[in-house]
């Protein structure tokens, strides 16, 4: 069975960016039941994500990691910039009373039981590692195994202009959720999906669909009136905000594993496919659906 849960999203390089990633950081561990780890999770998220927009200057990745299959059981934190030269002193230096920066990697080796920095060709990675420990609550359950076989998958590409509207809707999002791609094209986002429920630190979903990417669970609305519960990979395209577009991945609950992020080098492989992809010539939806499959 899967023990492993993974949420990650991303943030341009700017002021704005540590207090989305702490919002981001109080809703994925509400959702997962650690909130006896939030206050030191929030604040070491939050120098980690401070430290790569002044130092880096560019946009960062966030990857929450809980891996309930560790013994003990651990929640790791990462933080992936793009200047993978700027590198970090060797051993954390102390800040003083009044410095408002430099604490990273001292709150680093105070608050987490490891961390450490991953370099490769085009991104420096810092983590922070805590044991899970005794939880004030039950852990959530990890994403079942799937309960219909793989062949059965399907995955539902959609994509939303900068409005919100929806503006192309696959077979797949046919199937897996009712509602024909004549139905569905032209209709807000938000009446497709129920964002509610997810903690009153989430980010609207308005605000989600500006995230450079975004990965996690929610539920969307069937045609007969039913919730599906989901599981979406988010993508922004687009340079200026009149051009942008939103780019979901959604598959059930029950395979939401399928989307989750790989382990290097495989997530590196992946992400270069998908790069070449986007670079071809031809129709958005029939790049998609390759890219989906």
């Amino acid at each position: 069975m899967e023990t492993t849960q993974v949420s990650s999203t991303a943030f341009d390089g700017t002021p704005q960016a540590p207090a989305a990633a702490r919002r981001f950081v109080r809703q994925v561990l509400g959702a997962w039941r650690l909130g006896h780890l939030a206050e030191d999770a929030v604040l070491l998220t939050s120098e980690l994500v401070t430290n790569a927009v002044v130092h880096a200057g560019t946009g960062v990745e966030l990857t929450c990691r809980l891996d309930a299959g560790a013994v003990p059981p651990r929640l790791e934190i990462a933080v992936d910039d793009r200047r993978p030269g700027r590198g970090l002193l060797a051993e954390p230096a102390p800040a003083g009373p009044g410095s408002t920066s430099g604490r990273g990697l001292a709150l680093a080796s105070m608050l987490a039981d490891a961390w450490g920095v991953t370099y490769t060709r085009t991104a420096k990675r810092v983590w922070v590692r805590m044991d899970v420990g005794d939880a004030q609550e039950p852990p959530a359950p990890a994403v079942p195994a799937p309960r219909e076989p793989v062949d059965a998958l399907r995955v539902a590409v959609l994509v939303a202009d900068a409005g919100g509207r929806v503006i192309s809707w696959n077979a797949d999002a046919e199937s897996l959720l009712g509602w024909t791609g004549r139905q569905a094209v032209g209709r807000p986002l938000e009446e497709l999906v129920d964002w509610r429920g997810h903690g009153p630190h989430a980010p609207a979903l308005s605000d989600t669909l500006a995230l450079g990417r975004w990965r996690g669970e929610s539920r969307m609305r069937h045609r007969d009136g039913r919730l599906v519960p989901v599981y979406v990979s988010h993508l922004r395209t687009g340079a200026s905000p009149e051009d942008r577009r939103a780019i979901w991945m959604v598959v059930g609950g029950d395979h939401g594993f399928v989307l989750a992020s790989p382990p290097s080098p495989a997530r590196r492989e992946t992400g270069r496919r998908i790069e070449d992809l986007l670079d071809r010539d031809g129709p958005l939806p029939d790049l998609l659906d390759t890219i989906a499959r």
